[in-house]
Order: structure tokens, then C-alpha cells, then sequence
């Protein structure tokens, strides 16, 4: 077993883990895709808006596990052919990004509902089209809540561990996926040890978002 565990460390001290910028572009995605659901549901006269929401909410009501096993199958079977992604960095984003969605939306929606709309109704009498609007209305006012959205949304992703063990391949290996390859191989002390570069890797992410939340509520009283 130990030398079972050797081995994979060895292979996986070579492997592609999960970069920053991945977790960036993930955060930055779901930030993007949680302002266009957010327009289409609450501001759009869309029929059928409200199945965006369901849409966006859906993942959040599956169990990772379960949403895992379904992106294997799906990347295997259906993507394979067409866009080969499996056993790359950008299936975990693809996942990532659509297992958390739901997490961007609530933010995104809870902070639009609160612009009120004679903002927007200003801002077209002046020229603007719906473009305009939301680079230079919305998005100036949702900064606070996208800049939150991003930094909870990068903790979660980095520590993720049920939907990357099911997806990880010697190709994209994820440093939670190589911390729990350890312990159960034997190794706890070089999983410990990674544990605490785990944890040194997001204390300043945690620090700002600590930071930013008390400052939101500085400002809410």
C-alpha cells in the first residue's frame, strides 16, 4: 500500500494541478453568467424567464456525488467525439462552474432586485442602449457584490474534493484530490503537510474576503 502511495506521488509530483487561473476564470464565468440570468430573470420580458432561475438553481439541488458520476458519463459518451475535454483542466472548470452557478445567481439576483429600475430608464433617455447600461449602471453597482461573489466562489472551487476525485486523471490532478490520495495510501504526514500548504495557499483569499464582508457591514450600519 505504501508503496502504491509512493508511486502516485511520485506521478502526481509531475501532474497538472489545478492553477490559480483556473479557479480565477471559474469565479470570473459564473460572475458573468450570474449577471446575464439575474437581467434575463428580473429585468428581461422573457417568456419563460423564471426557467432560467431553475435552470441556474438546479445543480445546487443535486448531490455533488451524483453531479459528478453524470459529468463522467457525459464527458465519456456524449463529449468525447466532439470536444475530447476528459482527463483535462477543462472539464473540473466546466463542472465547477456549472455546480456552483447557483451560488453566483443568488448573489447576483438578491443585489439586482435592489437597483431600481428608473436607474436603467435614466440612462437609455440619455442614449444608452442595453449594452451600456450594464457596463456603466449595473455592473459599477452590482463591483461590491461580483468582487464578494468571485473570492467565495474561487475558496470553493479550490477546495473541492467530490467532484474532482471523480474526474481526476493523471492530467489534471487537484491538490485536494492529491491530499486525500495520500491519507488513504498511507502517507498522513505528507498529507498533512500539504494540508497546511492547502491552508497557507488560502488564507489571504479568506483574509479578503474577511476583509470585504466587514466592510459590507460597516457600511449596512
Amino acid at each position: 500500500m505504501a508503496s502504491s502511495g509512493a508511486g502516485f506521488c511520485s506521478s502526481s509530483a509531475s501532474a497538472t494541478l489545478l492553477p490559480a487561473s483556473q479557479r480565477s476564470t471559474s469565479s470570473a464565468v459564473i460572475n458573468i453568467t450570474g449577471i446575464a440570468f439575474s437581467w434575463i430573470v428580473l429585468r428581461s420580458t422573457v417568456p419563460g424567464r423564471l426557467g432560467f432561475d431553475f435552470i441556474a438553481f438546479l445543480p445546487h439541488a443535486v448531490p455533488n456525488i451524483v453531479f459528478g458520476v453524470g459529468a463522467f458519463l457525459f464527458a465519456i459518451f456524449v463529449l468525447q467525439r466532439a470536444v475530447p475535454i476528459f482527463g483535462t483542466i477543462w472539464l473540473l472548470l466546466l463542472v465547477f462552474t456549472v455546480a456552483r452557478l447557483s451560488y453566483g445567481t443568488r448573489m447576483t439576483n438578491a443585489s439586482l432586485i435592489q437597483i431600481h429600475t428608473e436607474l436603467e430608464d435614466s440612462a437609455r433617455m440619455c442614449g444608452a442602449g442595453t449594452g451600456g447600461v450594464v457596463r456603466r449602471v449595473i455592473v459599477p453597482l452590482l463591483a461590491p457584490t461580483l468582487i464578494y461573489t468571485w473570492l467565495w466562489i474561487a475558496l470553493l472551487t479550490f477546495r473541492e474534493l467530490t467532484l474532482a476525485v471523480i474526474l481526476t486523471t493523471r492530467g489534471n490532478i487537484t491538490l485536494p484530490v492529491v491530499v486525500w490520495s495520500m491519507w488513504v495510501n498511507g502517507i498522513p504526514g505528507k498529507s498533512a503537510a500539504l494540508t497546511l500548504l492547502l491552508l497557507a495557499i488560502m488564507l489571504p483569499f479568506i483574509l479578503l474576503y474577511w476583509l470585504i464582508v466587514r466592510r459590507q457591514m460597516g457600511i449596512a450600519r
